[in-house]
């Protein structure tokens, strides 16, 4: 049984989620041309459709969804690396399907980094695919059945 849940994030869990993004990119931070993924997330919760898993008050993972005419894209999530492995990362992924599912997107898109390559694999197994490459920005995308 997990002893995490998933909620909408409100204002005052900027700084926790900040830093959950943090520890969960900073096995990445050498790599080139990264966007700064902490940056902004108070604004995130404020103007988007931000999530975050919690285990009592500890900030495990966390998910921004931005939904725009026609459109639906994930723009970051992150699952502390403490927490891996505990479907945490699978389970803010379906949620972002159906949120965007619900606002009548017919996909979700996100843009990954080239380097990451465990991070890619993960989402081709859950249905993701590749539409392209600039650099070392990977975009991808999941069809979302209606």
């Amino acid at each position: 049984m997990d002893d995490w849940t998933i909620r909408r994030a409100v204002p005052e869990d900027a700084a926790a989620l900040t830093a959950c993004f943090a520890r969960a990119y900073a096995p990445h931070a050498h790599l080139p041309d990264l966007p700064p993924v902490t940056r902004g997330i108070g604004d995130d919760i404020a103007n988007h459709y931000v999530w975050l898993a919690e285990r009592g008050d500890e900030v495990l993972g966390g998910a921004v969804l931005v939904i725009g005419p026609g459109s639906a894209k994930l723009s970051n999530i992150c699952v502390d690396p403490g927490a891996a492995r505990n479907g945490i990362g699978r389970a803010l992924l379906r949620l972002i399907e159906a949120e965007a599912r619900a606002w009548g997107a017919q996909a979700v898109t996100l843009t990954t980094h080239a380097e990451m390559e465990e991070t890619r694999r993960f989402y081709d197994h859950l249905g993701w695919r590749e539409t392209g490459r600039s650099g070392n920005r990977v975009y991808m995308e999941k069809s979302l059945p209606g």
